[in-house]
């Protein structure tokens, strides 16, 4: 059997789009308009089963690369603040393996007509399953797909 160990990191994104807070935040929010979320590219499968916004209600979602077991995401919102804030407890498996634990916040910041979004995943990546790289990789993922449905970043 592997040792148990874990790693602890923070990993935060930055952009900023030409769009309200209100709409980037209704694209972090409402099921229908969640089709983006997820890491890996197009080809990823990625299912949003199961979205209760609100203090104490539960996102649930898996997401596979083609040929992949596949991933699963339990996330329990934490705290709330309309168009401005969304913090969630996450809990990431591989093949039903856990494989990390986190605390996510995502800040929407108005810059003149303009949004800030700045997401801070403070995490514990355990017994090898996951990486901080692999970590920042599926951000990159997730991020580059959100920048094309907001018509890309302001750089």
């Amino acid at each position: 059997m592997k040792e148990p160990s874990v790693v602890h990191d923070t990993i935060v994104v930055k952009r900023t789009y030409r769009a309200t807070p209100a709409r980037i935040f209704r694209a972090w929010s409402v099921k229908e308009e969640m089709g983006w979320l997820g890491p890996g590219d197009v080809r990823w499968d990625t299912k949003i089963l199961e979205q209760d916004f609100r203090i104490g209600g539960r996102r649930r979602m898996t997401f596979a690369a083609p040929g992949d077991v596949g991933y699963a995401e339990d996330c329990e919102y934490v705290d709330i603040v309309p168009d401005r804030r969304i913090c969630f407890s996450e809990t990431v498996k591989h093949g039903g393996v856990r494989i990390s634990v986190s605390m996510v916040t995502i800040e929407f910041n108005p810059k003149g007509a303009n949004a800030e979004v700045i997401v801070t995943e403070q995490a514990a990546f355990l017994d090898g399953g996951d990486t901080p790289a692999g970590r920042r990789q599926g951000w990159a993922g997730t991020f580059a797909k959100l920048d094309d449905l907001m018509g890309g970043t302001i750089q």
